[in-house]
């Protein structure tokens, strides 16, 4: 055997190793298999990001207790406020050898309007009585995806159907949460002459540094009484005892009394601000 046969075999041999070497160091770290098919969701806005399903990962270098799965998200999708739209989440995972792999899931998250709550808010009350947004029921609104702070409500008022001091008048409340989805109800406000019968006998006084009303019907009457504010200081419905008395006023300070009750099958509303006057004690007729 010549030189030249040694050396042509001694370099096929080595291209050989080399080949081999390359496979084998190719199977060893051959990266791991991250399977995204059918993980793309769709999800409320209350849902969790963190309940979303995960792929699964396998790996020939290490077992899967030893792989590391992170993911990055892509918020640019999002509306405005948050709540809705498209997350891309992609995910890596990495072997004990650094070999990696990427797969791509798509998170579409909905929004819900808010909800509002109008019923039993329809009353009857009397043509002189207040029809603010304070002095009338109003309706309950909560929103699964907007902190109550986010929540707006508002109301247009309907007076096509009033006549003087009679009919009625539509009070549409709508609600608006922070992206700007909206939910309406309505509510009938019927306008009544004065009923003063329930009213007679009721008197609202100061006596002993007290602001007193007497003379209530415990069967009949709901009373809430509360500052200028509208802060509720005292308050029976339906077990009035005869008189209710709220201790320490002072002169000048308004009070705001809301009486309310039903007669055939309506119910009736009636507000009044009281003032403690000089003398004392100084007597108001709560109906005129």
């Amino acid at each position: 055997m010549n030189t030249l046969t040694v050396n042509l075999k001694w370099k096929r041999l080595c291209v050989l190793f080399s080949f081999l070497t390359l496979f084998s160091t190719s199977l060893l770290l051959a990266a791991p298999i991250l399977d995204c098919n059918n993980l793309d969701v769709t999800i409320s806005c209350t849902t969790s990001l963190d309940e979303i399903p995960k792929p699964s990962v396998t790996s020939d270098c290490g077992s899967v207790a030893e792989i590391t799965l992170t993911y990055q998200d892509d918020m640019s999708g999002l509306d405005a406020c948050g709540h809705s739209g498209v997350i891309i989440r992609t995910y890596t995972a990495t072997d004990t050898c650094s070999e990696t792999a990427t797969c791509v899931q798509t998170i579409t998250i909905t929004n819900e309007a808010p909800v509002l709550n109008c019923p039993n808010l329809d009353v009857t009350i009397a043509c002189d009585a207040p029809r603010g947004e304070n002095d009338l029921p109003i309706p309950s609104v909560t929103d699964a995806c907007s902190n109550n702070n986010e929540l707006t409500l508002t109301f247009v008022d309907d007076e096509s159907n009033l006549n003087n001091c009679t009919g009625f008048f539509t009070r549409t409340w709508t609600a608006t949460d922070a992206c700007g989805l909206t939910a309406t109800c309505i509510q009938t406000i019927t306008i009544i002459e004065p009923v003063s019968t329930y009213c007679e006998g009721i008197s609202i006084q100061t006596i002993d540094n007290e602001l007193v009303v007497s003379g209530l019907d415990i069967a009949k009457i709901k009373v809430r009484i509360s500052d200028e504010s509208y802060h509720l200081l005292q308050s029976c419905e339906f077990d009035c005892a005869t008189s209710i008395r709220i201790p320490n006023v002072t002169d000048g300070e308004l009070y705001r009394l809301t009486f309310e009750f039903f007669s055939d099958g309506f119910k009736y509303i009636y507000h009044r601000l009281c003032k403690r006057g000089k003398k004392n004690p100084r007597i108001f007729e709560l109906c005129n």
